[in-house]
């Protein structure tokens, strides 16, 4: 595949969402064929959509083709810093820096240096490296060099934290100064870059400006330039160096939350450890300024999106702990309406079963369910199975349990969701569960619908190993499948569509 031929196809795949595609294409390039301007599209598609994997990955196979250029090293050590390889990617950027000194690249890899040192700060806490990452930004902002409002705002922010936290660093910078110099020089020069409008944000939270900061949030996220990367990389810095949540909890719902929307609107990023149950959004001044009388349906959403996250547990074996699967509460009326309004809890058969041929992970009696998102992440033993169907067939076990007081019931979709006919906007399916075992996950990107097959349906939202018996939500967080498995063939991952599993439980002997 030509370097003409690569990126239109990739620029269509990453728009789409469709992730995977975007890695394969990747595979079918001869890397010595594109010249800086192809590999900078490259890397910038990428990294506006937060592949930074890929980016790592496309960045080694241009350096082993010949080209080493600074831009293309620079762009690998960011991706070693986005997956929190930071000691690996600092130690790039170091010895890139003689190499760029003088030119453009040195503002880039300069900033990234003490990026990398705020990374470490707010892992360990350490003086000496909120200390270092001061450092690094300070030159590029006194001399007035290169991108320094974004070395600028970092040392706002930076000094300020280190104010906050009593660190005893005695900077000779003024904070509020240097806020109110960037954001007079943005104003004054009516700068409209993305990353003026994420420049000027901070520096009206460093201000105590409320007012002012919810205007810029709108700018931001309304700029066509505003993506998956920027809004992510804005999100990061308000909550782990301005922590907003903790510090300013009066501007966290109004700023954080829209923020938060936004980056779900963009699809390029995915809820996880959400710790216990989140508050209600009272403050909706930061929707209403971006969304107008959408503010509220996008609230709504968010909320009730974390209310279904505490009716999906990770499945347990009892004496190992190893994790195993997932599985999520519903009504027992609304899979067999002869059945009582007790919530069940279901999961595959090849999860938990007591046939044998069914070779399941787990016999009931071995196995526990932990509600990773309610305080203290109860655990609790499952009953009796009160339906079962083979995996070689609806692969579905329902279970009685007695769930946690705090825990939410999921609803069960009244009917499918249609196949988008051509031209017609993509239907998306969003998956929860417990990938590999780890915390909870939600699939919000490359996640359409594709299609039915029998009892089955056919979706493209990534899972992994552990998601078997993951609750599979509509548009409109109803139930419409369990998640059973990947399909290779297909390349897409197939549920049992929860109409099917309707139809054989109504079959079984009341509980």
């Amino acid at each position: 595949m030509s370097p003409d031929e690569y990126l239109p196809a990739l620029k269509s795949a990453l728009t789409d969402y469709r992730f995977r595609d975007a890695s394969q294409l990747g595979t079918r390039i001869t890397p010595s064929q594109f010249d800086d301007r192809q590999i900078k599209t490259t890397l910038s598609l990428l990294r506006r959509k937060r592949q930074f994997a890929e980016i790592e990955r496309m960045a080694a196979s241009f350096f082993a083709a010949g080209n080493q250029a600074p831009f293309i090293r620079r762009q690998w050590a960011q991706a070693m810093l986005d997956q929190n390889r930071v000691p690996a990617g600092l130690d790039l950027l170091q010895k890139l820096l003689p190499e760029v000194a003088g030119s453009t690249e040195e503002s880039e890899v300069q900033g990234l240096v003490g990026r990398a040192n705020k990374q470490q700060f707010v892992a360990g806490g350490k003086a000496d490296d909120l200390a270092a990452a001061i450092h690094a930004y300070t030159p590029f902002w006194v001399a007035r060099k290169g991108d320094y409002r974004w070395h600028g705002i970092n040392l706002v922010a930076l000094v300020a934290r280190g104010e906050r936290d009593a660190l005893g660093l005695h900077s000779d910078l003024d904070a509020k100064a240097m806020a109110r110099a960037i954001r007079d020089e943005i104003e004054d020069n009516e700068l409209g870059e993305v990353w003026d409008f994420a420049v000027a944000l901070e520096a009206s939270i460093a201000l105590e400006d409320r007012a002012a900061a919810i205007d810029w949030l709108a700018k931001y996220v309304k700029h066509p330039s505003a993506d998956a990367f920027e809004i992510g990389s804005t999100l990061r810095q308000l909550k782990e160096i301005w922590q907003l949540g903790t510090s300013r909890p009066e501007l966290a719902e109004a700023l954080l939350a829209p923020l938060e929307c936004a980056l779900l609107k963009q699809e390029g990023g995915a809820i996880d450890s959400i710790e216990g149950s989140p508050p209600k959004v009272t403050d909706k001044a930061g929707f209403q300024s971006i969304y107008g009388s959408e503010a509220y349906i996008q609230v709504e959403w968010m909320d009730s999106l974390y209310q279904c996250c505490r009716a999906v547990a990770r499945i347990l074996h009892a004496r190992t702990g190893k994790r195993l699967g997932t599985g999520y509460l519903v009504k027992g009326t609304d899979i067999n309406p002869a059945w009582s309004a007790q919530p069940v809890l279901v999961t595959n058969a090849h999860v938990i079963s007591a046939d044998p041929v069914d070779q399941a992970a787990l016999n009931p009696q071995d196995a526990r369910a932990e509600f990773t998102r309610l305080p203290g992440r109860p655990v609790v033993a499952l009953g009796e199975i009160v339906y079962s169907s083979p995996k070689v067939r609806l692969d579905t076990t329902a279970l009685r349990v007695d769930p946690p007081a705090e825990a939410a019931v999921l609803e069960i979709a009244k009917s499918l969701p249609a196949v988008p006919a051509q031209g017609e906007a993509s239907e998306r399916l969003f998956v929860i569960g417990h990938p590999l075992g780890g915390e909870l996950a939600i699939s919000l990107y490359d996640n359409q619908l594709v299609g039915y097959e029998g009892d089955f349906v056919h979706y493209r939202s990534p899972t992994e190993p552990g998601s078997s018996g993951s609750p599979v939500l509509s548009r409109d967080l109803a139930v419409v499948a369990s998640h059973h498995r990947s399909r290779d063939d297909l390349q897409s991952n197939e549920g049992i569509c929860v109409t099917a599993i309707r139809t054989g439980a109504c079959a079984a002997p009341k509980p």
